[in-house]
């Protein structure tokens, strides 16, 4: 039973003791409180003083004295408490119990508690008492008479001062309760001084009630009796002072300042912020003119400021200007103040790696994030634009940069931001999280968002200063400015030679918890926080010589934080005015979040010069303090600190206005011994900087630093060699001493250095490359490294340290939001264009035509003849045969066949001219689909060789001529829109249509005008009045108007249901539309959802699911809209369809052409048919841009041809307010989201949403009707109009088909693609980018292209991978051909691109169009034609065997590997048993790899973190992959950088769930098998991850193979890994009964009754043969074939299929064109499964025949016998074991076949099992075996291999010889699994739908797995 505890408190004043009590539960309710209530308990009874008002809890939990505590906090009665008050001591015996001896303490008796416990307790920690300045440590109680009389007294006057009734009023009722604020405290103070003299301003700040005030001012002043007035007090009690608090200890816990900077009001640099401080200069003025925006509240800005807060150094940080444009200025400024901390302390960011590991933390403090406004201010107007992000990005900014991986988190404690920040740091060192840590903080005032809010709060100065302690004080100013130190423990520092500033000793940070008000500060909590830091520093109060407050300059602030300090330092018994005390504020601002840096920088400061800043505007102090009894004054002038018999020690405080306040103590740094006598002799002096202007800088720099100071030059030296970034632009000299130096670098400046300096720049921003020679001297040194070699500066004689030296002068570029001034111009409109008609002169002569085929119509037949009679034309009529000689079609299998015919019989033929819709009524149609089947016939076989195809219209484009109003006809539309585009697809055939205004009474004159446009290019060609007529696109005028349109109007909106449809509802529906008719092709889910949203924004919808193209439901829905809703106002057709796939025309099937034309075609005719008399205010047409812009329509030429129609309509019926819109892709919405952009080539950008919709409503603002082309230009370039409308070829281009799909029935291999540009050789490295492509970066970067460095690395530029991708896009669209997207990557610098891409000022002339041979790409060798791919290399870690040869010796002894399950993994003592049941292992064997736990990371450059969290299969198979690569004798440096794909079959465990969630760690993920391998080897070819289950690994070495004759990759690695963590897979394969219970896979025998699982590694390196050949490479066997289908549907998901199986030895015999009776083995899948393996054993049987003839001919195994099943590594293993055999000519024995499975006649197959070792005899290449794999999930795999013929290396390099493979040092490295009970009776997590008993026993078996 548990035992009552009796916890007891006493204090000298009933307040006190709430207090006490209240800290008491405070603590015992938090996560420090003691585990033990005993001990508690104790350390009470024993370890305090006992004092008058007293408290016992008697209770036998720790929750029960809690709630005793809040009850007696809330004045409640409580049975575990009592309460009692000894006014005296009392004597009595010793009580006989311990709750006799509580009753006896609460009445004052003496207890010796330690009689009373029957078991041992310790003391713990617990709060202390809450002494004030008042009370002594052992008070004498103050009479209680006296405490009564100040309550009353005390209440009275709050009744009088507030004007509550007293009877409302008690002395223990919460101030916050009574309203109190600093009003009533100002008056109550006022009437304690005229009453009682009292001067303390803090009391009521101090206590939470008048019972607390009441109980210190009868402590200080002797009341007279009850009925005594208390204002005739005559003296105040005496104060006895605490002893004074210990002296600092050592220097555990100590930290050093090694490096400090900062930028402050007025300061650039620290050199200046001390000259400001010792000055007493004023650095508040009002905000900058320049900073300012009209209608910002100038006058209120006032504060101390930063220069040049837009300017920042983008390019040496690897950021954009682009993107630096958009980043917090705060983060900016933060990370170059760093870098200047680094240079101070000499640390460069390998050096941080080299020394500590790159284990560095960062804690920034900030709170203001301001820079957002701007973008939010910014896009109010329109122009969107995105700003700043969240603060923590300023401490994760640095560590990204600096590479650092300790903690990195940014700080907001409002303003004592900074001083937690280094609180935090001190504590992360402590700890050991960190071995370095960055601190610091930033704040600056950007918008005046806080200035307005600073000021209603009533924060702000009113006369712009802080008068920190001084009188008049009512308020702070802000002020900017960013500080940063590098902290080190202080032994470290010392040991590793740091430079020391400081020391910082101890730290505190608290919260004040709950005051009479959120801003209103605690004394109390305060004075508890300095006592925390004095005591964290082991540090007497005495010493410290100075106190930088927080000092924020208000009248009761500064007077609260006196009394703070008051209650630590009160302590040291110090004589008033002995300590200075200031604050920063008053010089330059409050800094806010920085305060705390900036204190601490201006204390380390006068601890560095031996002087006292003053404190401004403080000539007459704060009247609130008494500054003639307290131990501070105010340090008002500048005065020296002298040195004493202990170090200069100071205290900074920093305040947050939420309540977190910090407190640090610090001590100046040790006395730094002399340095060592350098070793004389000549030094090497280096400087760098990012350009040459910079080091320029830098140089000048250095100069004016060594004119007026005179280090040593070693230290120099030193310095400048370790301790700056080596950046490209360098140089170097060898000097003897610091005056040769001066000298020389001023001759540099100066231009006459000559060769006296060594000047260069390196490469790839300065990343070493090569070591030096051996024996190098200092000038060969200066050059080596000049150059960008690697040179270790440690080993160079001399010594040296590091000194200050000036900093790196950052270029100051103009870093800002752009379009931020309001006088900027927002983006621009979408440009719009129109088609317009331009002369192009007088019609030509005629022209020879060449044989073509004319198909006419009856109304065109008189122009046919007349062309007939001038060239060899060949006539062909649609409709039919006449039996006048001239062939005729009707259907568009007759109009292709003959076609075909004509072609075959005409080989000249190389001309189409179709004037079938010639003078055609506009009410016939013409058979146009059967002349486009002809047409496709035609371009099929004629367009690769050339071809002109040519379409004749009359009116059919209306409105020409300038002011022409011919009227326009449709006749010929359908098939005009597909010979506009046709060149697209094909560069040598020029196709087009001619309109002409010939009438039909003239044909003769028309056919001259054919003849004489025969010859011409254009696609379109207008003739009109005698004159050539071309497109040409003028700009349109249409400003931005608001649709308006009529409520009460319907109107009709087609493809209404989603896309863009949709978004055209809801436009209208904002717009004011509330009568909406919406038309979809289907019905369902989606038209409901368009009807339900539109209904929810107050529209009535009448919907409509049907084809356009029934007239009468469309007729009978429109009666509807006008009978429902009202009269049609207007009419946006939205509707239309694309093929499933781009298809070129050639391959189109009419059907699916016909189904894309009829929504835009055959259903706007109808539905402007049945709208015709609405006369609707507009009607809208959504045409495509491919419609308009010829080049982008290869592929989708039906689509552009519907879309043609729409065009035609709308030109022809502008008048009627018809328009129509060719859209280019909307990227948000549509059929083109998440789709290239196809117009990338032509300079068109895509629109969003808004754009898109914000254009579509200056189309119909516009009055007039017609084709608008919507342009947006690509990344702001200017749009060549003229190539928009042509099909010009580019150089490069050649006659080849386009990149188009072929029709289904083709392998996809034989639709032709595009030949690419053929590959330019490179330029000459002198030569200079062009100018377009120097714009273009410099565009995008925000750089002048004046400064674009030609040979910078694009990462050092700051280009990351979205600007990739927009570089790209500009360029291709700049070239008019598409790039590889790597091309930047491979060429990462202007100059190499520019060579690469071969381009140069002066483009060469374009190259007249030939036709030409695709150029085969010049990356990979070509595939070899015979398909074979060689294995070079092989490596496998399998169960008894960690390498090939051991693997081979366990084969051939006919050993078997598989054990029982090592306890290692799991105990199987837990989970085996032998019966099946649920949550149990059948099996407790496997096949298991040895040493899984070990590894060894330095061979792979992993630390043990990280490798530790490695899943063990990443590690096997990298291992794998190290020993593959030497047993093919490539080292890593052959391999790395080249086109070496990674092919893993596997899947991953469950050790990631071990790792859990660490910092700095990312769990492992199936991918990082294969990716890891590429990381660390460095390849660059395709990387996966294939997981078909248990034939994984043999389909990646299919997907291998593919790669390397598909030319993608030049070797493969390819494999598998599984590994048997725990007992899961066991549980599961247990449930699906597929592991066998006796422990062994019995292929092909009887007792087959399930798989051994196996875990392994095995690894093969891939080459095509024939380059493996004429490489050289060691070639183990030859793989000739591989297949891989599935199942598909079977009986189940486990179920095999042996006609898929059949099917897949098949096919994989015949790609390897062997025929069965060549196969000498076969390994199969075998799985050891009573029925798996005669399915297995039918499907060969069934390819390679059966019958006697052919029985017990080829022997069949499996190596899962021997080894288990290696599950997602079975086909590697499988396949190690075939090169094994075919390379030593001896096929392994299969174990445990003893007796034959019965359910397979082997007698009567063309197998037997191979029971014994079997030699092989035949030649190498005459051993040909095939390898069987199979999936759980059905993915079948079959592959063929054979030996190789070493004849085939005759006249070819000698074989590699293998390299020794790696030794790896493996250790364990190893994460165990947590503590597990047993396990329960889980579900089984695989369906057991195959637990089948076909034995005829009663034994359960699995009858087949795989």
């Amino acid at each position: 039973m548990t035992s009552i505890e009796h916890v007891l408190l006493s204090a000298a004043s009933r307040a006190r003791l709430h207090t006490y009590a209240g800290r008491l539960r405070d603590h015992l309710s938090g996560p420090a409180a003691p585990a033990s209530l005993a001990d508690v308990a104790h350390t009470l009874q024993t370890g305090r003083t006992p004092m008058a008002h007293r408290l016992a809890v008697s209770a036998a939990e720790t929750a029960v004295v809690v709630e005793g505590l809040d009850a007696f906090l809330a004045g409640r009665p409580h049975p575990a408490v009592r309460t009692g008050v000894a006014e005296e001591p009392v004597a009595g015996p010793d009580p006989a119990s311990a709750e006799g001896a509580v009753t006896a303490w609460l009445g004052g008796q003496d207890v010796d508690w330690r009689q009373y416990r029957t078991e041992p307790a310790r003391r713990v920690s617990l709060p202390t008492y809450p002494w004030s300045d008042a009370e002594p440590p052992a008070p004498r109680p103050s009479a209680p008479s006296a405490s009564s009389v100040a309550e009353r007294y005390l209440v009275g006057l709050y009744a009088e001062v507030s004007g509550i009734p007293v009877a409302q009023l008690t002395p223990h009722t919460p101030l916050t309760d009574l309203g109190l604020s600093s009003f009533l405290v100002t008056r109550l103070n006022a009437r304690l001084e005229q009453d009682l003299g009292e001067t303390d301003r803090t009391l009521f700040f101090a206590h939470s009630d008048l019972a607390g005030v009441a109980a210190v001012l009868a402590g200080r002043w002797s009341f007279p009796a009850a009925d005594a007035n208390p204002a005739e007090v005559l003296s105040p009690a005496p104060i006895a002072a605490p002893a004074p608090a210990p002296s600092a200890g050592p220097d555990d816990g100590a930290v050093a300042v090694i490096g400090l900077a900062g930028r402050y009001p007025r300061a650039a640099g620290l050199d200046e912020f001390w000259a400001n401080l010792v000055a007493g200069r004023d650095c508040v003025s009002r905000i900058p003119a320049a900073r300012t925006r009209p209608g910002w509240p100038a006058d209120d800005m006032w504060g101390g400021f930063l220069d040049e807060v837009d300017r920042f150094d983008p390019l040496l940080f690897g950021i954009t200007p682009r993107d630096a444009d958009l980043m917090d200025p705060q983060e900016r400024l933060f990370l170059e103040v760093v870098w200047e901390a680094m240079e101070d302390a000499g640390y460069t960011r390998a050096r941080l790696r080299d020394r500590h590991g790159s284990r560095v933390a960062v804690y920034a403090g900030a709170m203001h994030n301001e820079y957002p406004y701007f973008g939010v201010e910014s896009s109010r107007p329109g122009h969107r634009v995105d700003s700043g992000a969240t603060l923590g990005g300023i401490a994760n900014r640095v560590s990204f940069f600096l590479d650092l991986h300790g903690p990195s988190l940014s700080v907001d404690t409002m303003c004592s931001s900074s001083l937690t920040a280094l609180h935090l740091a001190v504590r992360a060192l402590r700890a050991g999280e960190s071995e370095v840590a960055i601190a610091g903080g930033v704040n600056l005032s950007l918008h005046p968002n806080k200035f307005v809010q600073q000021r209603r709060m009533r924060l702000v100065a009113s006369d712009h200063r802080c008068r920190s302690f001084g009188e008049g004080g009512d308020g702070f100013v802000s002020a900017e400015g960013a500080g940063v130190v590098l902290l080190k423990p202080l032994a470290r520092a010392l040991a590793d030679g740091d430079r020391v500033h400081a020391i910082v000793r101890g730290s505190a940070v608290v919260h004040a918890g709950r005051t009479n008000g959120y801003l209103v500060p605690n004394p109390e909590a305060q004075g508890d926080m300095v006592r925390r830091a004095l005591r964290d520093a082991e540090v007497d109060p005495a010493t410290i010589g100075y106190i930088e407050a927080h000092g924020a300059g208000t009248a009761l602030g500064d007077p609260v934080e006196i009394n703070g300090l008051l209650r630590a330092f009160g302590e040291a018994r110090l004589a008033p005015g002995t300590v200075p005390i200031g604050s920063v504020k008053s010089v330059i601002g409050h800094v806010e979040a920085a305060a705390g840096i900036a204190g601490l920088t201006k204390v380390i400061l006068q601890m560095r010069n031996g002087r006292y800043a003053p404190t401004l505007h403080a000539e007459r102090l704060n009247p609130n303090v008494d500054w003639a009894s307290v131990p501070f004054r105010v340090q008002r002038e500048a005065a020296p600190w002298p040195s004493g018999a202990t170090p200069r020690r100071a205290a900074i405080s920093s305040f947050g206005a939420g309540g977190t306040i910090a407190h640090v103590v610090v001590e100046e740094a040790p006395a730094v011994a002399a340095a060592p006598a350098a070793v004389p002799g000549p030094r090497l002096i280096v400087l760098t900087a990012y350009d040459e202007e910079r080091l320029h800088e830098v140089v000048a720099r250095l100069v004016a630093h060594l004119r007026t100071a005179r280090p040593a030059l070693a230290d120099v030296a030193y310095t400048l060699q370790v301790g700056r970034e080596h950046l490209r632009e360098r140089l170097a000299l060898v000097v003897n001493d610091i005056d040769e130096l001066g000298e020389r670098l001023a001759a540099y400046l100066a231009g006459r250095a000559g060769d006296t300096v060594v000047r260069d720049r390196a490469p790839s921003a300065g990343h070493a490359e090569n070591d030096p020679p051996d024996g190098a001297g200092p000038v060969e040194l200066a050059r080596h490294w000049a150059a960008g070699g690697r040179v270790d500066w440690a080993a160079l004689p001399g010594g040296g340290r590091v000194i200050a030296l000036p900093s790196y002068p950052f270029a100051r570029m103009r870093c800002w939001l752009p379009g931020e001034d309001p006088e900027i111009p927002l983006d621009p409109e979408v440009p719009l264009y129109s088609r317009a008609w331009q002369a192009a002169g007088t019609i030509g002569e005629p022209a020879t035509m060449g044989p073509a085929i004319c198909v006419f119509s009856a109304h065109s037949e008189a122009v046919a003849r007349a062309l007939a009679a001038q060239g060899p034309v060949v006539l062909v009529r649609e409709g039919g045969e006449l039996q006048d000689g001239i062939a005729g079609f009707v259907t568009e299998k007759d109009a292709a066949a003959l076609a075909e015919t004509l072609l075959r019989d005409n080989p000249a033929i190389d001309g189409w001219l179709d004037l079938a819709d010639l003078y055609r009524p506009d009410a016939e149609r013409g058979l146009w689909s059967a002349r486009l089947a002809m047409l496709r016939t035609v371009v099929t076989a004629r367009a690769p060789g050339g071809l002109r195809a040519l379409q004749v219209t009359d009116g059919l484009r209306a409105g020409v001529e300038p002011g022409g109003t011919e009227p326009g006809r449709l006749a010929g539309a359908r098939v005009a829109g597909f010979l506009r585009v046709l060149g697209a697809e094909y560069r040598s055939l020029r196709a087009g249509v001619l309109d002409t205004d010939v009438s039909a009474g003239d044909p003769h004159r028309l056919a001259g005008h054919i003849l004489a446009e025969w010859a011409a290019p254009e696609p379109e060609v207008c003739h009109r009045g005698g004159q050539r007529f071309r497109p040409v696109l003028r700009p349109l005028d249409a400003p931005y108007e608001p649709l308006r349109v009529d409520p009460a109007a319907a109107y009709v909106v087609t493809g209404a249901t989603r896309g863009l449809g949709a978004l055209v509802t809801k436009l209208l529906a904002d717009r004011g539309a509330r009568r909406l008719a919406v038309l979809g092709y289907r019905g369902g889910p989606a038209l409901d959802q368009a009807v339900t949203d539109l209904e929810c924004r107050g529209v009535r919808v009448l919907p409509y699911a049907g084809a356009l193209t029934d007239r009468a439901a469309l007729g009978a829905f429109l009666d509807r809209v006008r009978d429902e809703l009202g009269a049609i106002g207007g009419i946006v057709h939205c509707a239309g369809r694309s093929a499933p796939e781009p298809t070129g025309f050639a391959y189109q099937d009419p059907a699916v052409v016909r189904d894309v034309l009829e929504p835009k075609v055959d259903g706007l005719e109808a539905l402007l048919e049945l709208t015709a008399g609405d006369r609707p205010a507009f009607t809208l047409l959504f045409s495509s841009v491919c419609a308009a812009v010829p080049s982008v329509a290869g592929g989708v030429t039906d689509y552009a041809a519907a879309n043609a129609f729409l065009d035609l309509t709308a030109a022809q019926r502008a008048a009627d307010g018809v328009r129509s819109v060719n859209w280019p892709q909307w990227r948000e919405s549509g059929g083109g989201r998440d789709r290239p952009n196809p117009c990338l080539r032509v300079g068109l950008d895509t629109l969003d949403d808004e754009a898109g919709l914000r254009v579509l409503e200056r189309v119909l603002a516009r009055p007039a009707g017609g084709v608008v082309l919507p342009a947006p230009p690509l990344n702001g370039a200017t749009v060549d109009l003229d190539a928009l409308l042509t099909l010009t070829s580019s150089p490069a281009e050649t006659s080849a088909p386009p990149v188009v799909s072929a029709p289904p029935s083709l392998d996809r291999s034989l639709a032709s693609p595009a030949a690419s540009p053929p590959a330019t050789p490179a330029a000459s490295p002198a030569a200079e980018p062009p100018a377009w492509l120097r714009e273009l970066f410099a565009d995008a970067l925000r750089l002048p292209a004046a400064d674009l460095d030609d040979t910078a690395d694009f990462s050092d530029l700051g280009v990351e991978s979205i600007m990739l991708g927009e570089l790209l896009l500009a360029i291709e669209a700049r070239l008019g051909r598409s790039l590889e997207p790597a091309a930047l990557l491979d060429h990462p610098t202007l100059a190499r691109l520019s060579a690469h891409l071969g381009v140069n000022e002066t483009p060469a002339p374009p190259q007249p169009e030939a036709p030409a041979r695709p150029a085969s790409p010049a990356a990979s060798p070509p595939a070899p034609p015979d398909g074979r791919v060689a294995v070079i290399g092989m490596a496998c870690r399998f169960p008894g065997a960690p390498d090939t040869d051991t693997f081979w010796d366990t084969l051939i002894a006919s050993r078997c590997a598989v054990d029982e399950v090592p306890a290692s993994r799991w105990d199987h003592r837990r989970f085996y048993r032998p019966q099946p049941g649920l949550g149990h292992s059948i099996s407790k064997w496997g096949g298991f790899v040895t040493g899984l736990e070990d590894f060894d990371p330095a061979y792979f450059g992993l630390g043990d973190e990280e490798a530790t969290c490695l899943d063990p299969a990443i590690r096997m198979f990298l291992e794998g992959t190290a020993t593959c690569l030497r047993d093919a004798g490539y080292s890593d440096e052959e391999i790395g950088g080249r086109e070496v794909g990674v092919f893993v079959g596997a899947r991953m465990s469950e050790y990631g769930r071990r790792v859990g969630v660490r910092p700095g760690v990312l769990r492992s993920d199936q991918n990082f098998i294969a990716a890891h391998v590429a990381h660390h080897f460095d390849l660059r070819g395709p990387n996966l991850v294939i997981d078909s289950a248990c034939s994984s690994s043999l389909v990646s070495v299919q997907l291998a193979i593919r790669s390397l004759l598909a030319g993608e990759s030049a070797m493969a690695l390819a494999g598998g890994v599984e590994v048997l963590l725990d007992e899961q897979p066991y549980l599961d394969l247990s449930a699906a009964r597929a592991l066998s219970p006796t422990g062994r896979c019995y292929a092909f025998d009887e007792r087959a009754d399930g798989f051994v699982p196996g875990e392994g590694c095995g690894v093969v390196l891939l080459k095509p043969l024939e380059r493996a050949i004429a490489d050289g490479d060691r070639i183990h066997a030859v793989i000739e074939a591989v297949a891989v289908n599935n199942d598909g549907r079977t009986m189940g998901m486990t179920t095999p299929n042996p006609a898929a199986q059949a099917r897949v030895v098949r096919r994989a015999l015949d790609l390897s064109g062997r025929s069965p009776d060549e196969i000498g083995m076969v390994e199969a899948h075998g799985t050891a499964t009573l029925i798996g393996d005669p399915i297995e054993l039918r499907a060969l049987t069934d390819v390679y025949g059966a019958g006697p003839a052919r029985a017990g001919g080829c022997p069949i195994g499996s190596v899962k016998s021997n080894i288990g099943h290696l599950l997602s590594a079975a086909g590697i293993a499988g396949l190690a074991k075939v090169i094994l055999s075919v390379r030593h000519g001896q096929i392994p024995a299969t174990l445990f076949c003893e007796t034959p499975n019965p359910r397979f006649d082997f007698a009567r197959s063309p197998f037997t099992p191979n029971t014994a070792l079997r030699q092989w005899p035949e030649l190498p290449a005459a051993r040909v075996a095939a390898l069987s794999s199979f999936g759980l999930g059905g993915t079948n795999a079959h592959l063929i291999a054979s030996g190789f013929d070493l004849k085939q290396r005759y006249g070819h390099p000698d074989a590699r010889r293998p390299l020794p493979p790696p030794r790896f040092a493996r250790r364990r490295l190893w994460l165990d699994p947590p503590g597990s009970a047993p396990a329960e009776e889980p579900e089984p997590l695989l369906a057991s739908i195959l637990d089948l008993d076909l034995s005829g026993g009663s034994r359960p078996a699995l009858p087949f797995a795989r």
